[in-house]
């Protein structure tokens, strides 16, 4: 969602792509938050053979209240906790960056 609202309209090829997460896993999500009015999909508006996602108002709605609480959450770690929180942070981001590296070229992996 936070990468919806970051882009704007994607293909879900393009948000698997961009997420590392394989089509089905994107397709299956895209239900699941259109069935909750978080996400809609539509006609590209050029190309009316292929269909965009974007998050409706209600998503975006979503989005602001869930940073806010985790403002909230993280308002509350101080000192050397902070700190901690940071080098998870910043390690569950690489770790999700280099297995989106390698889903997206296992051939260069290789």
């Amino acid at each position: 969602m936070s990468h919806l609202r970051a882009h704007g309209s994607l293909s879900a090829r393009e948000l698997a792509e961009a997420t590392g997460l394989t089509p089905s896993t994107v397709t299956a999500l895209l239900g699941r938050l259109e069935a909750a009015d978080l996400a809609e999909r539509a006609p590209h508006p050029t190309d009316r053979r292929r269909i965009v996602v974007a998050l409706t108002a209600e998503g975006n709605a979503y989005l602001d209240r869930s940073e806010a609480w985790l403002a909230d959450v993280l308002d509350g770690v101080e000192g050397a906790d902070a700190e901690e929180v940071d080098r998870v942070l910043d390690g569950l981001g690489a770790a999700f960056d280099a297995q989106s590296a390698f889903i997206q070229e296992p051939a260069a992996q290789e």
